[in-house]
């Protein structure tokens, strides 16, 4: 099975959030946000997006939200089912995305919104050095920094 990454489009939106796991589910009704929206601001707000697609349909939507010029980006994915079925796949695909996003950036950073054991770890595994936030409402948030060597 061949995954093809290309530059994310609106039209994109629809099938992936057709897809979205629980957890991306759950980030965005945490937000309030309907998850169409939310990954319409995410897509729109972001200097670098792109798509992973499997037979042309996407299974993965990931980018830099920031001005393209800034030397820091907050990184975000949309993951669904299908791209987690593929974790050697999608980790190389992964990487490589996190090292073409730290050419433009000195520091990439990243947030979860609940506490998923398996992104914790997959955020640290990829090379973020992770520290708590601890929100408005009491929640503490994994959240991470990866920065340029």
């Amino acid at each position: 099975m061949t995954v093809e990454v290309m530059p994310a489009r609106p039209e994109h939106i629809g099938p992936i959030v057709k897809s979205m796991g629980a957890n991306d589910l759950a980030s965005a009704a945490a937000a309030g946000i309907e998850p169409n929206a939310a990954v319409r601001i995410l897509l729109s707000a972001s200097s670098y997006c792109r798509v992973a697609a499997v037979s042309g349909y996407p299974i993965a939507m990931w980018g830099v939200v920031g001005p393209l010029c800034a030397d820091r980006g907050e990184v975000w994915l949309v993951a669904t089912d299908a791209m987690r079925r593929l974790p050697f796949t999608m980790t190389r695909i992964a990487l490589a995305e996190l090292r073409a996003m730290l050419e433009t950036k000195t520091a990439l950073t990243a947030a979860l919104v609940d506490c998923d054991a398996r992104a914790i770890r997959f955020m640290r595994f990829v090379g973020f050095a992770g520290h708590s936030l601890i929100e408005s409402d009491g929640r503490v948030l994994p959240r991470g920094v990866l920065r340029r060597n």
